[in-house]
């Protein structure tokens, strides 16, 4: 079949094509491939068969070698794709310090952000950030709320810092956790180093009931949250309490009243 459709080929063209040698091939007027055209010079045509069928054969494994590689490369878009999508904060650290004296009151808080689509850095350069610290029943111990003007962003959503009076914020980006293998898509990759300091508060309660939660809030994008569960007080005049991830601890069903 393969001899047939490479005779048909030759025959095809005009006896003038077909007596071409290989240096008069890269004249303008329309002619042959160069391979194929020596192929078909000659007496006789069926003697170079074998020759088209190898030629045939090779460029065929080069578009299948072809279609594999687009094929592999799409595969690997697809897994960076699901592998980065959605934000995620992973705190390492919630600490307070409480003291007898009204307005003296400070916490902080240490950890990660996870953010593929850069919608926080960019969003607090427009709308501002506000952190919340909550108890483990979810009642507000203190908010610092940054407008946009408190607010400074790097290029590239490379990081934001935000600043106001006893109050900082800041995002820094960071290189990917140990053991993520996922190729950046972003001068940035989407992962940053945060940190928060406030001073100058009066916690509204005392003492603060752990575990603790923060929140970051950016109007436009949402909240991003995390709960620290491990929780350890120390101190008598200050009291210290610190907690770190732990498990995480089920909520009791409501139990019946009783008739």
């Amino acid at each position: 079949m393969l001899s047939d459709s490479f005779e048909h080929v030759c025959k095809a063209r005009p006896l003038s094509e077909t007596n071409l040698n290989v240096s008069t091939l890269s004249s303008p007027a329309p002619s042959l491939n160069p391979s194929l055209a020596l192929a078909c010079s000659g007496t006789s045509r069926t003697s170079n068969v074998p020759h088209l069928i190898l030629l045939f054969r090779r460029h065929r494994n080069f578009t299948k070698l072809t279609i594999m590689r687009r094929g592999l490369s799409l595969l690997a878009l697809g897994l960076t794709l699901a592998l980065t999508t959605g934000q995620m904060l992973s705190l390492k650290s919630i600490k307070t310090f409480e003291r007898t004296r009204m307005n003296k009151d400070k916490w902080s808080m240490k950890g990660n952000l996870e953010d593929p689509t850069l919608a926080v850095v960019s969003g607090i350069g427009t709308s501002g950030l506000t952190v919340t610290l909550l108890d483990t029943a979810d009642d507000t111990l203190d908010t610092a709320s940054f407008a946009a003007g408190d607010c400074m962003v790097r290029k590239n959503s490379k990081g934001a810092k935000c600043k106001m009076m006893g109050a900082r914020v800041s995002i820094r980006a960071s290189k990917p956790p140990k053991g993520v293998k996922v190729k950046t898509y972003n001068s940035t990759g989407g992962y940053y180093s945060v940190s928060g300091s406030f001073r100058g508060v009066q916690l509204q309660e005392d003492p603060v009931i752990s575990p603790l939660t923060a929140e970051l809030t950016v109007q436009g994008v949402g909240t991003l949250s995390q709960t620290l569960t491990d929780c350890s007080v120390r101190g008598a005049g200050t009291t210290r309490t610190t907690c770190v991830p732990g498990p995480i601890i089920p909520t009791n069903a409501p139990t019946a009243a009783s008739t």
